[in-house]
């Protein structure tokens, strides 16, 4: 009898592993981060609120959530109570290496959720914002300090290499500007400036810090120092006298968000750590390396990566009274943090993660034959022991995806980046039009405000800016960017792949390789040449070719640039002094000034893809995708040699759109098109034998 009452145990428990049902977060969320990008903001609190009372395991990604759509909606009182309690469950949370890993073997109806790093010092980003709009800037540089220092503790304890956070620094300052305004003390205002200088260090090329150094400098009497400005970035200070200040805090685009890896035995590394622990393992009766890893055949990847979704909306203009004065910068880029985030800890962690993995796989099986075996030996179940071993086996399947399914749960409300905007104007009443500026330099939106300006005082503005729907006309091209506009180099540069390294003897493939000098301008003007690579500009090292680019764009005309450059394995140092950007290239993308072959975007796939007759090489790809970068090179060369097709490119973060609408769910993925219609998908870095052939096929 006790034998029997066992064996249907072991079956009643096989087949609830079979039946028990899921939970996902996300699809809860889902109808309030619809509410939310629709501009519904009350409507998508309301949902929210009586959630973050209510202990539960994602308590606090709802109060980061609800916190986050109060902000935006404008209740800035309502929202920093919701915060405050958000910061004091998460201040709590120590995650060690060791529990992150074990964590991904539980099944999420299990756990808490703890946050990402950088989320949980978001908290404290929104509390200082809050605290601003609020008129308390003595609490908001608490609170943006705190953001440093928590980044500086996560840095220590867990060896991530997070940066100091600029939005962060740039906010500090302002609240010390605003505290000294105040109580005209000059301490805050030397604090301030301390604050601007850190900031130039940690990105030389940020056209907005340049004036605000002048002008402290000044204010604290600093007469060499303001020389010194002077004499690196000209004469920036041109604050108009009795101004006061509008200061432009900008929320852009939609934040990333986690999806699944995908298949776990897809990815070798986990797959080769996996088979390794179980060679190393005393398996039990009827378990083989072969049955565990047919086991784990269907299962995901539980460690999860975050994808960005990003928006039409590179930057704003503020024109005031029609004139445009002023232009957002990006001081911290979320998304990329976000993405980088997973992607360390995939490194660190994988190998723990698999080692897991494969102990739960085996007792699983362990279990499977086990219940088998029994079964076989009881009279009264020996008819049953082929269906009991049929659902062990199917228990042992969905017990093991059920346990190591990555958890999708994420912060879904956050921008895709933190900018900043600040003009000095004199006290008034202004009409001030909000120019909203695509990566092509299209004005796709504007808004007006009216604003009134008084003398000393500084106006908080916090602007959350969606996606934007282009209109099928198109949007106006601007090409008057503010600051003396974008810097120019001309030289064509692309990334290094790992032969071209070999090539020029270089011991890495870090910089950016010179392809292309374009005559007369300030690249051919300096004597740089085809061939050299750039490996650093003001002794700020580049990685690769957008790193470049980024330094130029954010640098503006007339401004000289000290560049580091390899050339016949020989290093040297070459002064270049940038010019305006020519009308001809005006516009252009990042793509354009790394590449001759095209960068396509929503707006003209279906005219340079879907219309075009023959044969056509899309390339799906971003910035931050170094494989996609030796994808981009690649292509560019198969373009010289090759008339089979025409080749393009489209950046997958910019253009979602495309990316859904061919499902898209790696990168880099190319889709060779033939009179409009997909007829080969290739994912991952493809060789240029392998394209070739395709082509003639």
């Amino acid at each position: 009898m006790r034998q029997k009452f066992k064996s249907c145990c072991i079956l009643f428990l096989l087949v609830s592993l079979v039946t028990c049902a899921g939970y996902d977060y996300n699809k809860q969320i889902g109808e309030i981060e619809k509410l939310f990008y629709s501009g519904q903001y009350k409507e998508a609190a309301n949902k929210l609120l009586p959630t973050i009372n209510t202990k539960s395991k994602d308590q606090l990604l709802y109060m980061m959530e609800c916190g986050l759509i109060l902000q935006v909606a404008g209740d800035y009182e309502n929202s920093n109570k919701v915060f405050i309690e958000a910061a004091k469950i998460a201040d709590q949370i120590t995650i060690s290496v060791s529990k992150q890993a074990a964590s991904l073997l539980l099944n999420e109806t299990t756990t808490d959720y703890n946050g990402e790093d950088f989320e949980r010092v978001l908290i404290h980003m929104y509390l200082g914002i809050n605290y601003l709009m609020l008129s308390k800037p003595d609490e908001a540089r608490v609170e943006f300090k705190k953001v440093n220092d928590m980044l500086r503790d996560i840095s220590v304890t867990t060896g991530k290499s997070y940066k100091q956070n600029l939005m962060a620094k740039y906010l500090t300052a302002i609240a010390f500007e605003q505290i000294a305004d105040q109580d005209n003390d000059m301490n805050d205002r030397e604090f301030a400036y301390i604050e601007y200088k850190q900031i130039y260090e940690l990105n030389p090329a940020l056209n907005l810090v340049y004036r605000d150094l002048q002008r402290l400098a000044k204010q604290l009497g600093d007469t060499d120092d303001y020389n010194m400005w002077i004499g690196k970035f000209g004469k920036r200070d041109t604050m108009p006298k009795g101004a006061g200040e509008l200061i432009v805090i900008v929320q852009n685009g939609k934040g990333a968000i986690k999806k699944s890896r995908g298949s776990l035995l897809s990815d070798q590394a986990m797959k080769s750590s996996i088979q390794v622990t179980l060679n190393g393992m005393s398996l039990g009766e009827g378990v083989t390396i072969a049955g565990v890893m047919i086991a784990l055949k269907n299962a995901e990847n539980p460690i999860p990566k975050f994808v960005k979704r990003g928006g039409t909306i590179n930057y704003l203009v503020v024109n005031v009274n029609d004139k445009d004065i002023e232009r957002s910068y990006m001081l911290e880029d979320i998304a990329t943090t976000a993405v980088k985030t997973l992607e360390d800890d995939y490194g660190r962690i994988y190998a723990k993660v698999a080692a897991g993995i494969a102990v739960k796989a085996a007792a699983s099986v362990a279990a499977g034959y086990a219940a088998k075996k029994l079964a076989e030996q009881s009279d009264d179940l020996k008819g049953f022991s082929g269906i009991i071993g049929m659902v062990a086996g199917a228990g042992v399947g969905v017990g093991l995806l059920s346990q190591i399914k990555p958890d999708l749960r994420c912060w879904h409300t956050l921008p895709e980046n933190f900018q900043l905007s600040r003009l000095f104007l004199p006290p008034g009443t202004y009409t001030i039009t909000f120019k909203y500026v695509d990566n092509a330099g299209n004005i796709i939106s504007t808004q007006t405000e009216t604003i009134t300006i008084e003398k000393g005082k500084k106006v908080f503005l916090n602007k959350r800016i969606l996606p934007v729907k282009v209109s099928d006309k198109g949007g106006q091209r601007f090409s008057a960017i503010p600051e003396s506009g974008k810097g120019y180099l001309g030289a064509k540069v692309q990334p290094i792949t790992e032969e071209k390294a070999q090539e020029l003897g270089l011991s890495n493939s870090l910089g950016a390789y010179v392809g292309t000098i374009i005559p007369d301008s300030p690249a051919a003007q300096s004597g740089i040449q085809p061939h050299d690579v750039i490996i650093a500009v003001d002794e700020k090292t580049i990685q690769n070719p957008q790193d470049l680019i980024q330094v130029v764009r954010n640098s503006s005309s007339g401004k000289t640039l000290k560049l580091t450059l390899i050339r016949n394995k020989s290093k040297m140092v070459i002064p270049v002094t940038l010019t305006q950007v020519p009308e001809r290239v005006n516009g252009a993308t990042s793509s354009d000034a790394n590449m001759t072959i095209k960068d396509v975007t929503q707006e003209s796939f279906a005219r340079e893809v879907l219309q075009w007759r023959g044969k056509v090489v899309v390339n799906f790809w971003a910035p931050w995708c170094r494989p996609c970068m030796r994808q981009n090179a690649v292509l560019e060369n198969l373009s010289k040699s090759s008339s089979q097709a025409k080749f393009v490119t489209i950046n997958a973060d910019e253009n979602q759109q495309i990316v859904k609408r061919y499902n898209i769910d790696a990168i880099p993925t190319i889709l060779l098109f033939e009179n409009g219609k997909v007829i080969e998908k290739m994912a991952g870095f493809q060789s240029t034998d392998t394209l070739q052939a395709k082509l003639s096929q």
